[in-house]
């Protein structure tokens, strides 16, 4: 059953829509047009973040984004080597983890059972996203094969699932406050 705010958020045909981790909610196009530097037509398949957008723009503005990395804290990493080599075929574009965690109950429901969407996480390296909820649930899943988030892999490959979970946590205690993560109802 979909209310006005799924159809609202849908990026169908993927699973989920905004506020969740799922491709839906995550997987959007990022667009760049500079005339006389950016080649017209060109696509990139590359997984990026928002938080690049900052250190792009830096780079851009003539900043030395290394000197900026070492004097603060900065998740992103600048884009511009996309803007010529859009299939990284020099690996100059360094990111291929990535995190998202929401730590809210929201008024949206979880696609998979249509049970309320709890505060939930996900880290992607490379190709294999593990989603993590406040139930306890591990899903993984092989985006390059199953975009669409269709078969949990987290039973099959236990070793990556765990991998995933431990990088995933690591992550979450060293920069999310405690009031931000998942603790037991004392009542």
């Amino acid at each position: 059953r979909y209310t006005n705010l799924h159809i609202a958020t849908s990026n169908s045909p993927l699973k989920g829509g905004k506020l969740s981790v799922y491709e839906g909610g995550i997987r959007v196009p990022l667009i760049f047009q500079w005339k006389g530097k950016i080649k017209q037509g060109k696509w990139s398949h590359v997984p990026v973040d928002c938080n690049d957008i900052f250190p792009t723009l830096l780079e851009l503005a003539g900043k030395d984004v290394k000197q900026v990395y070492s004097e603060q804290r900065i998740d992103g990493r600048s884009l511009t080597p996309l803007l010529k080599d859009v299939n990284n075929t020099q690996n100059a574009y360094e990111r291929d983890t990535f995190i998202w965690h929401y730590p809210l109950n929201l008024v949206y429901t979880n696609p998979d059972d249509n049970l309320p969407l709890t505060p939930h996480s996900a880290i992607r390296v490379s190709n294999y996203k593990l989603i993590v909820d406040w139930y306890g649930r591990l899903k993984l899943f092989d985006i390059d094969t199953d975009i669409l988030e269709e078969n949990n892999l987290a039973g099959k490959m236990p070793e990556k699932t765990r991998e995933l979970f431990m990088a995933l946590c690591s992550w979450l205690d060293n920069n999310v406050e405690d009031r931000y993560l998942a603790h037991p109802n004392p009542d």
